[in-house]
């Protein structure tokens, strides 16, 4: 398919000698064509993107990428590379190498008995002069790359790290991505033994902190893959000391890491170019952070130009980093288009090919689906009104309602074909449908823009998406920008990170993340030409797609029987993966006896479920008919077992389909997923039935129902049950409430940073749906709520309460470590254990996410200022909660009692700090802590900066406070200890019986299934 001409030359990157020119090009692309002399013809194109690094906005490309079409001279050879440098000197081994490997590589083909030796040899000389050249230095510093070369029919894919080659082909009418390289990390069990076995240990950033327990439970790489929860990969170290560092375990330079195994020896394969081959791609690991290969292949079938569908893949990348991260890679991708390509002759040579699906097996790299240490993740949640001090209470509103005929913008039928195309491949719209793409077409609406003119601020409140329609528009963005956040002046705009160009068939889109949440913009965008924009309202898009189509497809993903084990977090990455499949009445679903690997759910239409009978075993028996939400083929994310029934539609249906590639490309084998939950179940020793727990005394009543002492008759184990009648539920309108704080539960439980527990928040054992009410099983023994210590004792003893705090601190740091913002901090909601101990067990207004949350939900008096003004909130606000504990505690009120709920809000709104009144039986530090915890301003309020928790602990009020004795739940305060086994001694001679049911329920029990 070879020799190649240019067809288009757009624009060329250029490098100083040493590769750290200032503002060179931030994005490199070039498209070129070829008329192949062999078989058939092909185009490619390759688009290299600096990242965006806000500590460092000088960073060179440390990306690089090389072309031979007539490599060695020869026109019926190509040579494609892509190199992807790391450390102070990335830039420079990437360089190097570029430049050094294509001659290197020509001398050992001409030398070498084989292609594979050659490139092998080429690769590991490379390395070697990279060593000697006095003017790189490698010791931390080095590369990843993956070549491609091609010779006629036949390709070679070499590789060292995690850069990665995939081939996209055609498959019963499907484009399919293939893979044709397998990333070398510490995920994969292979080469994280070899690299063992040279010395190093393999441990992540939060083992090597003492954040996590050290094990290696990142998948049995030989069959699939885990998910990446947290942005925070096995990397290999020294055992002398905390470097080099690497997540991967192949790279050139790094002679440090050579040390200890890693190593420029590639992972060769070779394989025949085949008719139903349609594209080749060689991409740097930016592109597949975010990711999975299927998606990358998806977008590149969209385009008939490799150079859009290589801007295209670039841009969701780009956007999808920012999104995760508070920072970009740099990005570089070569796409190369197969046209005209023949079968090959009766007869013709084949050599031995390389097994995709074993390349599949050996283990690709997470995909990363959440976020970074540095920005968590946003989960919408729906708006829940503010509780008063009553406990447990919390009333509902009712969703406001939204005429989108309001909103309807006539367009021709050229600029809605534009709008589609460009909403096609972007993330936020994978899920969308047919008719919800109508809609959400007909409600965009155009806006002109001048030169010159601002599109967004940064630090602004965002509530829309764009479209560009014409015109170029730069991005901005300031690291430090002003105290009020918004930016005002051009000057303070920052630097350009990014520049958006449309062209006739790629539209860039921004502003994604207006369309889930309202937050303040993190760049500034305006016009640099005279353009045109369609805009979109987040209001409009959430009626049509977030209020109701992702929560229902979670909530079917939650009832399929072999998904039982996942976690909450597990389901939405699910959702992200989901892909869309359109069947015409009449057409077969899926055939019985065939072998399936997919899973459906029918997310509108009806099907019919039949099954083979009769003699000839063609009749077809009628079993079931299915609507809207049902799924089926589950089985099939498990094994590969052949079709049980068939599945026809009896109308057009559409269906949301999971492969158990995608499923494994995301959260790895489903059985070892299930075999995890086996293993944490036999650890626990089982979970007892409800009927076998022997119920004590009343700890608390509230609306919806007890809190109850109990234990196993047969062991000693405490435990406190939660028991919640539906009936109850429903009138209090706390349905939802109710189920998200179980999901809540079972998020902490399966949390990597809870495994070492804590002692304020006691694990949960199990969850009961039963007929008339609900249950929830706690391993702790509770005796009372603060509210009952404080109605005991008036005002608490300042040691007591210093010991208390020291348990909520403890509770707070570990579910801001899950991820979990609290919200519920008052003595009505904090429960006392039989160790005289302060545990955390109401999760009804905690959310995952902790920051950029807006929902109102608490006690009024324990409200921060940034939750009364209607200002996102963060962790902070739990942080002031506790002060407002602290004092109330130990004072009998809080210093914003008042009579209504109004004055409230006025006496927190105008707080500042330092106008607190501290009582002066509150010893000094003590005063202090409270006042430095009741900070106005979030920004400055004790607890939430990074590393605020050490100050917390290292305030002078904890002077000689034994930290580590309260982790380790053994040291206590006698005084406590003995008020609380005192009260435990009564509920243990209050036995009883479970609640009979008496409270019946007859609804529709399918909306507990959450539970």
């Amino acid at each position: 398919m070879i020799p190649w001409r240019t067809a288009t030359d757009l624009a060329v990157g250029s490098r100083s000698r040493r590769g750290r020119s200032k503002s060179v090009s931030m994005l490199h692309h070039r498209a070129k064509r070829c008329k192949s002399q062999v078989a058939g013809s092909g185009v490619y194109a390759y688009v290299s993107q600096r990242g965006f690094y806000p500590d460092d906005r000088e960073k060179a490309n440390q990306d690089a990428y090389g072309v031979a079409t007539h490599f060695g001279g020869d026109a019926n050879k190509a040579l494609f590379t892509v190199y992807d440098g790391h450390g102070k000197e990335g830039d420079l081994c990437a360089a190097f190498c570029k430049d050094t490997l294509p001659g290197v590589l020509s001398q050992e083909l001409r030398e070498s008995r084989t292609v594979e030796d050659g490139l092998k040899r080429a690769f590991n000389r490379t390395n070697e002069q990279l060593h000697r050249n006095q003017n790189v230095d490698d010791a931390l510093s080095g590369t990843t790359a993956v070549a491609l070369y091609l010779e006629g029919r036949d390709m070679w894919v070499a590789n060292v790290g995690d850069s990665r080659a995939i081939v996209v082909q055609e498959h019963e009418g499907n484009l399919v991505a293939r893979p044709l390289s397998s990333d070398q990390t510490p995920y994969r069990k292979d080469e994280r033994e070899r690299v063992k076995a040279a010395g190093a240990r393999v441990m992540s950033m939060d083992q090597i902190e003492g954040l996590e327990p050290i094990h290696e439970n990142w998948g049995d790489v030989d069959l699939g893959v885990e998910l990446d929860e947290g942005g925070d990969p096995p990397r290999i170290w020294s055992p002398f000391g905390e470097y080099p560092g690497t997540a991967f375990t192949r790279s050139m330079g790094d002679v440090i890491a050579e040390e200890l195994g890693v190593t420029a020896d590639p992972e060769i394969i070779r394989r025949r170019i085949h008719p139903h081959d349609k594209f080749l791609v060689i991409a740097s690991d930016g592109v597949f952070e975010f990711l999975t290969n299927q998606s990358v292949a998806d977008m590149v079938s969209m385009y008939p130009d490799p150079l859009d569908a290589c801007k295209k893949v670039v841009q969701e990348s780009y956007d999808l980093w920012l999104q995760y991260e508070v920072r970009t890679d740099d990005i570089t991708i070569i796409c190369i288009y197969i046209e005209g390509m023949e079968a090959e002759k009766a007869g013709s040579p084949k050599a031995k090919e390389a097994d995709l699906d074993n390349i599949a097996l050996q283990g690709l790299r997470p995909v990363r689906k959440e976020t970074s240490w540095h920005r968590k993740r946003q989960l919408i949640m729906s708006n829940e009104p503010v509780g008063w001090r009553k406990p447990f209470r919390l009333e509902g509103t009712k969703e406001e309602s939204y005429a989108m005929e309001d909103h309807v913008v006539p367009k021709s039928a050229e600029e809605r074909a534009c709008i589609l195309q460009a909403i096609k491949t972007n993330f936020l719209f994978e899920h969308t449908t047919d008719k919800q793409n109508k809609v959400l077409v007909d409600a965009m609406r155009k806006r002109k823009v001048k030169a010159g003119e601002w599109v967004i601020r940064q630090g602004d409140k965002g509530d829309c998406f764009f479209i560009i329609d014409k015109g170029t528009f730069e991005v901005k963005v300031n690291p430090n920008p002003a105290t009020t956040g918004v930016i005002t002046d051009e000057k303070d705009a920052g630097q350009t990170v990014h520049v958006y160009e449309p062209t006739d068939t790629i539209k860039p889109c921004f502003g994604h993340l207006a369309l889930m949440y309202s937050k303040p913009r993190s760049a500034s965008v305006f016009a640099k030409t005279n353009g045109s924009l369609w805009e979109l309202d987040r209001p409009v898009f959430q009626h049509v797609l977030l209020k109701k189509s992702r929560r229902d497809v979670a909530h079917t993903l939650r009832q399929v029987g072999v998904l039982q084990t996942l976690t909450l977090l597990q389901v939405h990455q699910l959702c992200d993966v989901l892909t869309e499949v359109v069947y015409e009445a009449g057409q077969t679903i899926i055939t019985q006896g065939e072998v399936g690997d997919t899973f459906f759910i029918l997310k509108e239409g009806r099907a019919l479920v039949t099954q083979n009978g009769g003699k000839s075993g063609r009749e077809q028996k009628r079993l079931r008919r299915m609507e809207e939400y049902s799924f089926f083929g589950e089985r099939a994310l498990l094994t590969r077992e052949p079709r049980s029934a068939n599945v026809v539609a009896e109308t057009k249906v559409r269906c949301l389909v999971l492969s158990q590639q995608a499923f494994e490309e995301q959260l790895g084998p489903l059985s070892a997923l299930i075999d995890k939950e086996r293993i944490k179940r036999e650890d626990r020793g089982g979970v007892p039935m409800l009927q076998d727990l022997q119920l004590l005394g009343e700890i608390a009543k509230d609306d919806l129902g007890q809190i109850n002492a109990c234990r196993l008759p047969q062991k000693s184990t405490p435990f406190t049950l939660r028991t919640m009648w539906k009936s109850d539920v429903v009138a209090e309108q706390q349905r939802t409430l109710v189920l998200k704080s179980s999901e809540m539960l079972k998020h902490i439980a399966e949390a990597p940073t809870m495994r070492l527990g804590c002692v304020a928040v006691p694990p949960l054992v199990s969850t009961y749906n039963m007929e008339a009410s609900l249950h929830v099983l706690h391993q702790v023994s509770a005796v009372c709520t603060l509210s009952s210590l404080m109605e005991m004792k008036t005002v608490v003893p300042q040691d007591m309460v210093r010991h208390l705090t020291a348990c909520l601190v403890l509770g707070l740091e570990a579910l801001h470590r899950c991820d979990v913002l609290y919200r519920a901090l008052s003595p009505e909601l904090v429960f006392l254990d039989s160790r005289g101990y302060a545990v955390l067990m109401e999760y009804r207004m905690s959310r995952l996410g902790t920051t950029d949350a807006f929902t109102i939900c608490g006690t009024p008096e324990y409200l921060a200022p940034e939750q009364v003004r209607h200002q996102e909130h963060s962790k902070a606000v739990d942080f002031w909660g506790l002060g407002v504990l602290i004092y109330e505690l130990s004072h009998g009120t809080s210093p914003f009692q008042a009579d209504s709920e109004m004055t409230i809000y006025n006496k927190i709104s105008s707080h500042r700090a330092g106008m607190l009144e501290i009582p002066t039986s509150f010893v000094p530090a003590m005063g202090d802590f409270i006042d430095r915890l009741l900070h106005h301003d979030p920004q400055e309020r004790l607890g939430s900066k990074a590393d605020d928790i050490a100050a917390i602990k290292t305030h002078q009020w904890f002077a000689g406070f034994d930290w580590g004795g309260v982790q380790a739940g053994e040291c206590y305060n006698q005084e406590l200890q003995q008020l609380a086994h005192a009260e435990a001694q009564k509920l243990a001679g209050q036995e009883g019986e479970l609640p009979d049911g008496g409270k019946g329920y007859s609804d529709d029990q399918s909306i507990w299934q959450r539970f």
